[in-house]
């Protein structure tokens, strides 16, 4: 199979059930600033941490200009973005994005995908399974209304579940949202802050992605799971 080399800025490195998802925009030719979210050809469709090192070594990060290559697009139920990933070719970091020009990749969705559907600690946080039966963006780069509010805590803790995670609250186009962050760094740095609730201001913008549908829960019913909306990336 003939692969593909293509560039594009890294605007999400984030988690994914012990791997990554990695997702940006394009740079140059016909699909410049495309929405581009390389795979695996795993069924976790997840980028390992090797296959996140470059050539040169030295680990993938936000707003580096990744050169990669693909082999094919990934026939994905609704994420539209997905290119599965040449896993013998190693990737080249070409430079850094400069952060000053990130106001010209800024997407103006009029809403997050689907609104009125939510998890027991999110707001506006999920998208019903049944209807995610066609190919979507499911990637957006976007300039809150104002303000983001960081909130570390055991969300689950009146169930005995005391995992600490982060969810961030903004407003976008005066409607709000409270997303977990998977951002790998600015997790990090706020799990090490502790329980607590912090704001952000001067954000000059926030990837969010729309998840694959989660099946690995207790309860599963195929068609009746949802996907999530998360913050993959905060600048």
């Amino acid at each position: 199979m003939v692969a593909t080399q293509r560039e594009f800025v890294c605007l999400a490195n984030s988690k994914k059930h012990g791997e990554r998802c990695i997702a940006g925009k394009l740079i140059g030719g016909p699909a410049d600033g495309t929405w581009y979210r390389p795979v695996s050809n795993r069924a976790s469709r997840g980028i390992s941490e090797n296959e996140a090192t470059y050539q040169a070594g030295g680990a993938v990060n936000a707003l580096d200009i990744i050169s990669i290559w693909d082999t094919a697009k990934h026939q994905h139920v609704f994420q539209q973005e997905n290119y599965i990933i040449d896993a013998t070719q190693k990737w080249v970091k070409k430079g850094d994005y400069v952060q000053a020009n990130l106001s010209q990749l800024i997407d103006t969705p009029a809403r997050l995908w689907e609104s009125n559907y939510k998890s027991t600690s999110g707001v506006n946080d999920r998208v019903p399974e049944r209807l995610l039966t066609q190919a979507r963006q499911t990637l957006y780069f976007i300039k809150p209304d104002g303000d983001v509010s960081v909130k570390v805590d055991a969300e689950g803790k009146q169930w005995n579940n005391h995992k600490i995670s982060v969810r961030a609250t903004f407003d976008y186009n005066g409607i709000n949202y409270a997303l977990s962050l998977t951002d790998i760094p600015a997790e990090a740095y706020f799990l090490k802050k502790g329980i607590g609730t912090y704001p952000l201001n001067k954000i000059t913008g926030l990837t969010i992605s729309l998840s694959e549908v989660h099946t690995n829960v207790p309860n599963y019913v195929v068609g009746q799971g949802f996907a999530y909306k998360v913050i993959a990336g905060i600048f």
